[in-house]
């Protein structure tokens, strides 16, 4: 709680910097709050505290996922001093309401009750609608937030249909109560109740741009800016599978039959759709959008293998989506940079310009092809091993397919770095983007040697 209390604090405080036009203090004091911010979580480990009757409460899994939004959303801040380093507009509005959207996110994985976890869904939903939309004199992001909101907006409304549903049916908003009613009535469920969790787990789909709710994903992705397709990816992303993952292991029940088949056709129908999508995509941001659409199945197979898959296998495979996904999309950002260019064309003999970066994004892209021994690797192993385990042979094989579809456009930009001539003279590079992009490759590679640094959290 002090975590959300101290962010909530520090986007006050972001905009009061930009009131008094303190623009060199505003990433240094975003950063040092932020790691404040994350050693106060870190400090949370090991117990669990309940507040305001029950509605929030932290435990390790908040501990853990919040940790690895904080640290994302700080590596974020970082990359974002070369983003905008050309920007002459005021950012503290676009820093401030991207605080404000890690907040909505933190009370979601802490929500004890059905009513907070709405609050802080809609606080992270509408702040995003105007990340979105942030860069104003752009038209694609413009559409993208228009369309965003107005899916969204329909999204929201299927969950709060769904959450009056349940507690129409069971009396209660809070998610022990409703998991409590399911264990006790477990073979005389009302229909009301049942319709509710499917209408609670279309939202949630929707949120994760899970297929065939995924419709938003690659115009929004595409359409933003950069740096929020990336906080998009990563941060947001995370936070809807860990909250996702809190209302089928506690608010559910134990009766897996009422969302578990749906779920598995929906995680097939992601991996499907998601790798296909991609293999005819030119843009990168396109691409990686539809191989965000791609891991959303992949993950989802983690829910669907509930009964064998703990809370730190998804930790697992979130942290490896997380670092490979931000060293590529920084290196996105340092080619756009440069080039003004995001087709994967624009990778061409990346290696001779800068051998570094065509290193880290290669290791990246195998990372999230899943080569070993990257952490990528290792976290489809745990969750595959973990759907056989469960009996979900037919979904580990289609999993296992799209995983082969997937170097096909993945080992595209690969190729591109290293087989073919640059079209550009230089690459223009900043220091501390550098040192971010070594230290995420050295993690993507040190995380699948030992994942038991990660495991041992949960």
């Amino acid at each position: 709680m002090n975590t959300i209390i101290a962010i909530s604090l520090l986007g006050i405080i972001t905009l009061f910097i930009g009131v008094f036009n303190l623009k060199k203090w505003l990433l240094p004091v975003i950063v040092i709050g932020l790691l404040v911010s994350l050693g106060l979580t870190i400090n949370d480990y090991g117990t669990t505290s309940y507040y305001f009757s029950n509605m929030f409460f932290t435990d390790n899994f908040y501990v853990a996922f919040g940790s690895l939004m904080l640290f994302a959303t700080i590596v974020i801040f970082l990359i974002s001093a070369q983003y905008y380093k050309d920007e002459t507009r005021s950012l503290e509005g676009v820093y401030a309401i991207t605080l404000f959207s890690l907040v909505g996110a933190l009370i979601m994985i802490s929500s004890g009750n059905l009513t907070t976890f709405f609050v802080g869904l809609e606080i992270l939903s509408v702040s995003l609608y105007l990340l979105a939309g942030s860069h104003r004199s752009s038209s694609l992001s413009n559409e993208a937030a228009m369309k965003y909101f107005l899916l969204g907006s329909f999204a929201s409304a299927f969950l709060l249909f769904g959450i009056a549903l349940m507690y129409g049916a069971t009396g209660s908003l809070y998610v022990a109560d409703i998991s409590g009613y399911i264990n006790t009535n477990i073979d005389n469920l009302p229909m009301m109740l049942k319709a509710g969790v499917l209408l609670v787990s279309i939202g949630m789909a929707f949120k994760v741009a899970a297929v065939p709710f995924h419709f938003w994903a690659p115009d929004v992705y595409h359409g933003s800016p950069t740096i929020i397709t990336t906080y998009m990816i990563t941060v947001v992303k995370v936070a809807g599978f860990a909250a996702f993952f809190r209302l089928t292991s506690m608010c559910f029940g134990t009766d897996a039959g009422l969302w578990v088949n749906s779920i598995a056709v929906i995680s097939a129908l992601s991996i499907v759709f998601g790798n296909l999508g991609a293999l005819a995509q030119t843009r990168i941001k396109r691409m990686l959008a539809y191989s965000s659409i791609a891991h959303t199945g992949y993950i989802l197979i983690a829910l669907v293998a509930a009964k064998n898959v703990s809370s730190g296998i998804l930790l697992y495979y979130s942290v490896a989506y997380v670092l490979s996904n931000l060293s590529a999309l920084l290196v996105v950002i340092t080619i756009k940079k440069s080039f003004h260019n995001s087709d994967i064309e624009s990778f061409n003999g990346l290696s001779k310009l800068n051998p570094i970066v065509a290193l880290c994004a290669a290791i990246s892209f195998l990372s999230l092809t899943g080569i070993p021994p990257l952490a990528g690797f290792m976290a489809k192993y745990f969750v595959f091993t973990a759907a056989l385990n469960n009996g979900y042979l037919w979904l580990v094989l289609i999993a296992v397919m799209g995983s082969v579809i997937s170097i096909f456009y993945y080992f595209r930009p690969i190729i591109n770095m290293y087989m073919k001539k640059p079209e550009y003279q230089a690459i223009e590079t900043i220091k501390l983007s550098m040192v971010v992009l070594v230290v995420l490759t050295i993690l993507t590679i040190v995380t699948g040697f030992v994942p038991t640094l990660v495991l041992g959290w949960l």
